[in-house]
């Protein structure tokens, strides 16, 4: 680098020129050495603009251009720094924002996943019920072919089972009462019997005689 370096004008040559002046003067320029971090030393280029004059600590050190066979683009100013905090400040808000939305996406995937659990157990029940419905109303099939059209099972409610047989004239009548042992055990299904017995000859047209010999505890089934 030379003064006798041709400049042809233009804003470039301009801006070159106004650059070496300063340099002449005197300028804190970022330095990045070998070893540990980039910091700011005092850097003056000689006169004959042949020497590179910078003080480290209060050593001053000296760079002949003559020397200088390569020049390598760097940090060019400290906006540039400010540019790159700013950068990493939008990226670390967008990361912000796509972690909300993967949570909220989150909690409603769990939500969804809850409700779903709910109708795969009503489901379930169901599907239970009818399958004991469906194996009551074997046993109600089997019992009548086993014995006559004449006979049938009333269920008055879950694990409860009453036997009914025609009789001549249209009359009805009470065979047996069959209670569930996965619902009744046998004090239990005594005492139901005793409270619903009046109940159970009304709701079924049953003759109301002395039924009072039914044993029901003899009575319950699987």
């Amino acid at each position: 680098m030379t003064s006798d370096v041709t400049r042809t004008g233009g804003q470039g040559e301009r801006d070159i020129e106004q650059a070496i002046n300063a340099l002449k003067k005197g300028a804190y320029l970022l330095k990045y050495g070998r070893r540990g971090k980039p910091k700011f030393c005092p850097f003056r280029l000689a006169n004959d603009e042949s020497v590179l004059i910078w003080f480290s600590g209060k050593e001053e050190k000296h760079l002949k251009l003559s020397h200088v066979s390569r020049i390598v683009s760097g940090q060019r100013t400290v906006e540039n720094l400010t540019r790159k905090a700013q950068l990493q400040e939008l990226e670390l808000e967008r990361i912000s924002k796509q972690l909300k939305e993967a949570i909220t996406i989150a909690g409603e995937e769990t939500a969804k996943c809850k409700a779903a659990k709910e109708v795969i157990k009503s489901l379930t029940a169901q599907l239970k019920e009818m399958s004991e419905t469906t194996n009551r109303n074997g046993s109600r099939m089997k019992e009548s072919d086993s014995r006559n059209d004449n006979e049938w099972v009333e269920q008055d409610e879950p694990g409860v089972y009453i036997t009914l047989t025609s009789l001549p004239g249209g009359a009805k009548d009470l065979k047996r009462v069959r209670f569930s042992r996965k619902r009744f055990s046998e004090k239990q299904a005594e005492q139901w019997w005793a409270e619903n017995r009046a109940r159970v000859y009304e709701q079924y047209n049953v003759r109301m005689v002395d039924k009072s010999s039914v044993g029901v505890a003899s009575e319950i089934t699987n």
